[in-house]
């Protein structure tokens, strides 16, 4: 599959019932998106030998399915945003942020946004996974100036109630990015008036 650039990341917030509560989007006004790593997909395979040869491939579902994403600045989606994206507390009052031995990240699904070689719409998620974030990178400046460091967070990834963990779709095969998010990103739907 030919990818031409990255526009966007959505990351979504999910329930208890796997329905979407927020979402953060990760654009060229809000974080910059770098780069998205996919790995995992592929099943674990193993072969039975019957009759001194291989006799049947065992090949089902996927193996440890993870996105390594890289931002310019995940900061510029806001405090509150990637507290809640990571699951970290921040204080009310002195506005520091804290981690520690209870802090939970929530379940959450990723959508990202790129192009084919046409330049049509192409659109990849992982539907069901919590985030990390593993640490600062703090560099001096140096002669050549001031280095941006980039930020990684990676996205441990299981299946949906559903059973599906992956999806994507092409603009040129007719699929719209609103359909494709209606099936990644289950909307809440508000409690009936009584």
């Amino acid at each position: 599959m030919a990818v031409v650039g990255f526009d966007a990341a959505k990351i979504s917030i999910l329930d208890e019932n796997e329905k979407v509560t927020d979402t953060f989007t990760i654009d060229r006004s809000s974080g910059g998106t770098i780069e998205a790593n996919i790995s995992g997909l592929a099943p674990n395979m193993n072969v039975v030998y019957a009759s001194n040869v291989p006799f049947y491939v065992s090949a089902k579902g996927t193996s440890e399915v993870k996105c390594e994403l890289t931002v310019a600045d995940l900061d510029d989606l806001g405090t509150e945003a990637v507290n809640k994206i990571l699951g970290r507390e921040q204080d009310s009052t002195t506005k520091i942020t804290k981690v520690g031995v209870n802090t939970t990240p929530p379940y959450c699904v990723l959508e990202l946004i790129s192009k084919d070689k046409q330049g049509k719409g192409l659109y990849l998620g992982l539907l069901k996974g919590k985030f990390t974030f593993d640490g600062e990178d703090i560099k001096t400046s140096d002669n050549n100036g001031s280095q941006l460091s980039e930020d990684k967070v990676t996205m441990q990834c299981i299946s949906r109630k559903d059973g599906y963990i992956y999806a994507k779709a092409k603009e040129a095969d007719g699929t719209t990015q609103e359909d494709f998010e209606k099936f990644i990103m289950p909307a809440a739907t508000s409690p009936a008036a009584g």
